[in-house]
């Protein structure tokens, strides 16, 4: 894995191996960087873990590391998580291993062209399959390299749903969370770094604020824009109305003291929070300028899209919701729950890796 903090990629990897466990396969957990969050879950379920730091000597500590990993262990399968050019390398040693790549990550403003170009040559020759979040994330990797297309399947990230939230639950979360109990509350959670463009919906926010009186608006996250998001709610006008809240190691109990998920992402290979909020029972509105929600969640403001660049026609879709009827409401978010449970369902997850990933190594063999 690329990393051990509890972000989105480490939960979708994380929720894999404990599908794949199920199957009956042991899955152990090798990182390049410090284990942070994702170290005691693994502990709780028994995996075994080891960390290094590919930040030490340009990642000559941690590639030796790595490679005493592979040849000691000598896995059936290696799954690289990340991009990290270091476990390529490592992994190349090892043909007689099944070489597994996940890109769990968009490529558009990450790195120059040349340099996917090259990376994803190099991945073409190392990895026996190449596995992808949505059909969207594929092609956009195809077009940096076409080699790729041979061996590259689609495979949704896991979500558990769980069952709907009381007004009980809700009250009680709120209290715990110290959020006022008797209001709307629209919320979103995430790293405040700028590809998650929280300014827009603050923006989105402070012009649906104007004509609703009374609403509150949550940001759960920690990140290098705190202090100008916070400045620039002060200039919208709706600091008074913004709770800032820490990054939550539970951000399930987030999701469910809302009302209303809002998700502004300028481009991910997933969106993984508001997939994860719905299958919490919670509406949420989410933005596809480019990215894969559209995939699973659906294509239309009816169905909670929107386009944060419009601030106008995007606050319009908030107060849509905000005025839908509860039945129809209801009806909305529990289609949305079918369609993230009919791709994303762990257990179906784990049933496509399985037959796209490991199947094909057990024939190769």
């Amino acid at each position: 894995m690329q990393c051990g903090r509890l972000a989105g990629t480490e939960k979708v990897t994380y929720a894999l191996i404990l599908e794949l466990q199920a199957l009956g396969y042991r899955c152990d957990v090798v990182t390049l960087e410090p284990m942070e969050g994702l170290g005691g879950l693994l502990d709780a379920k028994q995996i075994p873990w080891v960390g290094f730091d590919f930040r030490r000597l340009w990642g000559i500590p941690a590639m030796i590391g790595l490679l005493k990993v592979l040849f000691f262990s000598r896995p059936d399968v290696a799954v690289q998580v990340g991009h990290r050019l270091v476990t390529t390398a490592a992994l190349s040693f090892f043909p007689g291993v099944w070489r597994v790549y996940q890109c769990m990550h968009h490529n558009t403003g990450v790195k120059r062209g040349w340099v996917w170009r090259g990376y994803y040559w190099v991945v073409s020759l190392v990895f026996d399959r190449v596995t992808f979040l949505t059909e969207w994330a594929k092609h956009e990797t195809i077009e940096y390299c076409g080699r790729i297309a041979k061996n590259a399947v689609v495979i949704y990230p896991p979500v558990h749903s769980r069952s709907s939230v009381t007004q009980q639950e809700k009250l009680e979360i709120r209290e715990r969370l110290g959020l006022p109990k008797e209001t709307i509350i629209l919320g979103a959670a995430g790293r405040l770094v700028p590809v998650k463009r929280f300014d827009y919906l603050l923006r989105i926010y402070a012009r649906v604020a104007r004509q609703r009186e009374g609403l509150k608006l949550v940001i759960a996250g920690e990140g290098e824009m705190a202090p100008s998001l916070i400045t620039l709610a002060e200039r919208l006008g709706v600091s008074g109305s913004v709770i800032w809240l820490p990054w939550q190691m539970d951000v399930e109990s987030v999701y469910r003291a809302l009302d209303c998920f809002m998700y502004a992402s300028e481009i991910e290979a997933f969106g993984l929070v508001p997939c994860e909020a719905i299958a919490n029972g919670v509406p949420a509105l989410w933005s596809a300028i480019d990215g894969g929600p559209g995939e699973v969640l659906g294509s239309s403001s009816r169905s909670g899209q929107m386009d944060p660049r419009d601030e106008d026609a995007a606050s319009k879709v908030v107060l849509e919701w905000l005025d839908m009827p509860s039945g129809e409401k209801r009806l909305l978010l529990e289609s949305l729950r079918a369609n993230v449970a009919s791709r994303c369902a762990p257990g179906v997850v784990a049933e496509r890796f399985y037959t796209t990933c490991l199947e094909s190594k057990h024939r190769a063999i």
